[in-house]
């Protein structure tokens, strides 16, 4: 697997995650000049290749973490973890209040497969 857009030093595969028994998370949390995203590879049944199938980036989320302004401050990956159709991915700073925090982003695995 590769990183489909890659940039010098995303850390293409800092955080690695099986979403499901077809499904792996790769994060670069220094894509895009540390702002970070999430690479979702699925599995073919058949061919057995795996395939970029989604990006996760914080502003897919739709939601600003509470207190930030909605500015992603950046390492969006940092962490990964999915589990029972649930998916959370850490971020390390965030700006909002004055103050850089850390927060972590909850997917939901959608019916039509999307997260």
């Amino acid at each position: 697997m590769t990183d489909a857009s890659p940039s010098p030093l995303d850390n293409f595969g800092a955080a690695l995650a099986f979403a499901s028994a077809t499904t792996l998370a790769v994060s670069a949390p220094s894509h895009s000049q540390g702002s970070g995203k999430v690479a979702l590879f699925a599995r073919d049944a058949l061919s057995g290749h795996w395939a970029l199938a989604q990006t996760m980036s914080p502003s897919d989320s739709g939601v600003s973490p509470a207190g930030a302004s909605g500015v992603s401050a950046g390492q969006f990956g940092h962490t990964l973890a999915f589990a029972d159709g649930v998916g959370a991915v850490a971020q390390l700073a965030v700006e909002g209040g004055g103050q850089a925090a850390g927060c972590v982003y909850i997917y939901h695995l959608l019916a039509e497969g999307r997260w």
